[in-house]
């Protein structure tokens, strides 16, 4: 009770819960929520280790971002292999090795899925308080562009991609990718935080 009114960010808040989801009972312990418990294994060693300090967290995010893109990677290369797809993981240009398209690419038939992967985690406040300007502050923040001039993000990035490889027809922009091919492009953000569960 006192960290619910220390810190409530109103009815669709249950972070109490998220951060403690089992419930003591006298001959063990029961999940609040099952979804919850299995939030904490996942995002839980997140959080311990980025609450540290400043330093150590922001040491955690960018490294948690490399890791997430090789894991997505993995599991997408995984389906690919099985579909029978072209996959590449990051995409790079022929004429420029230091350019990386987008985060990977994957060619099923005719249709290109183009993917980038965001590990950006989205605070309880956000997702939660019902003020649907700030959770669009911060989804524009993460995922499109910080502010103006600042680095593209995510929705920005696959904008660019796409332009990128259909600009110059007939051109080879990425190794082993026929765009000829293509009749239909998907462009995909991945991201870590569950942020499409919450309300609003």
């Amino acid at each position: 009770a006192e960290r619910i009114h220390r810190r409530d960010f109103g009815a669709n808040d249950f972070t109490v819960f998220r951060d403690k989801p089992l419930l003591v009972e006298k001959y063990g312990m029961l999940p609040a929520d099952v979804l919850f418990l299995l939030e904490k294994f996942s995002s839980g060693p997140y959080w311990t280790v980025n609450n540290i300090n400043r330093k150590i967290g922001n040491r955690l995010r960018r490294f948690w971002g490399r890791v997430f893109e090789s894991y997505a990677n993995e599991q997408v290369a995984e389906a690919a292999r099985q579909s029978g797809a072209l996959f590449i993981s990051d995409p790079r240009r022929v004429d420029n090795a230091s350019v990386q398209v987008c985060d990977a690419l994957l060619l099923e038939g005719d249709a290109l899925i183009m993917l980038e992967y965001k590990s950006s985690m989205f605070s309880a406040e956000a997702k939660y308080s019902g003020d649907h300007l700030g959770l669009l502050g911060q989804i524009e923040q993460k995922f499109v562009r910080e502010f103006e001039g600042a680095k593209k993000k995510g929705v920005e990035q696959l904008a660019d991609a796409i332009k990128q490889l259909f600009a110059g027809s007939g051109k080879t922009v990425v190794k082993g990718l026929d765009t000829s091919l293509v009749r239909t492009v998907y462009p995909l953000l991945v991201t870590l935080d569950d942020l499409g569960g919450g309300l609003l």
